[in-house]
């Protein structure tokens, strides 16, 4: 039974059913046409800024990546960098098969320059946690500057613990497990709250475009909670599960669970956008252009 869940079509179509059962949840409990009237009538001007800042937070990602894969023993050039990450994003969003974003990298990394497997997985990993770390880090921040009245006494409590302690503990885990690594855990920390600095102005452009004129810390703390949620390998590409963290959230929030809903539809809809560009660059990314930056990089010294 368990080999039969690891299947790569398997574990596609349970994230499928996840993500369908709980759009139509949501859905179910929703005033439709209310809520597509809210995302058609968004502001366009500051949904393209959304759109940009996102884009930007991608770019800062794919330098933190790249300083994960130079220890590795992989040293693309910055360019062939940002292309190899836009792909990654079109293979996580639109083909969630077996091999994903990251294998697929992996793979192709250890196929052109014979890196070794177990780096590039340990680069990989640690690319995810330090910015999932960032966004838990942040998130708490946002909570401790207006608690949820409903949520019991103990998270705020956590988040606190959580702004002293965490750095030090992420730097123990780092020292304890990923010792190799251990020289880029400042940098690419800092790169990570970056990303996610960069992501909450644009999650507050996506609120000037929709009007939400109230509520933006709160509202800010479930932008987070829901991108932390997404990263989960539950859903395909975080549908559905960001729509349950705003549908439920909305509430405690105080603001319209249409218009909560809205919001994260549209943030979804940013994402596939820039996802959509890794589509443009798999054509070539393999040809002698890319290639040839693979043979450079072979007169480093590998680790």
């Amino acid at each position: 039974m368990i080999r039969f869940l690891k299947k790569p079509w398997v574990k596609f179509t349970l994230k499928a059913l996840f993500s369908l059962a709980a759009l139509l949840l949501v859905f179910r409990k929703l005033d439709f046409r209310e809520m597509t009237e809210t995302i058609f009538q968004a502001h366009i001007g500051f949904f393209f800024i959304a759109l940009i800042g996102y884009h930007f937070s991608k770019i800062v990602s794919a330098f933190r990546l790249a300083r994960f894969y130079e220890i590795a023993g992989f040293f693309p050039t910055t360019m062939f960098n940002l292309k190899l990450y836009y792909v990654g994003m079109f293979y996580n969003l639109f083909l969630p098969g077996g091999i994903g974003g990251d294998g697929y990298k992996i793979f192709l990394i250890n196929k052109k320059q014979k890196t070794p497997v177990k780096p590039l997985l340990s680069a990989a990993f640690l690319d995810r946690l330090s910015g999932l770390f960032a966004l838990i880090f942040i998130g708490a921040g946002f909570y401790l500057l207006k608690p949820f009245e409903d949520l019991p006494e103990f998270i705020l409590y956590l988040a606190m613990a959580g702004i002293i302690m965490g750095i030090p503990a992420f730097y123990f885990l780092f020292k304890m497990i990923f010792k190799s690594f251990l020289e880029a855990f400042t940098p690419t920390l800092l790169l990570s709250f970056g990303v996610q600095g960069i992501q909450v102005v644009a999650a507050t452009c996506l609120m000037l475009a929709l009007e939400i004129n109230e509520n933006y810390i709160p509202v800010i703390c479930l932008f987070l909670i829901s991108s932390a949620v997404s990263v989960l390998p539950i859903s395909v590409g975080g549908a559905g599960a960001r729509e349950l963290v705003f549908f439920g959230g909305a509430a405690l929030v105080g603001i319209d669970q249409s218009l909560a809903v809205a919001f994260s539809l549209l943030f979804f809809f940013i994402t596939a956008l820039a996802s959509l560009k890794g589509f443009f660059f798999t054509f070539n990314l393999e040809k002698s252009w890319e290639i040839k930056q693979f043979e450079e990089s072979k007169s480093i010294k590998v680790p």
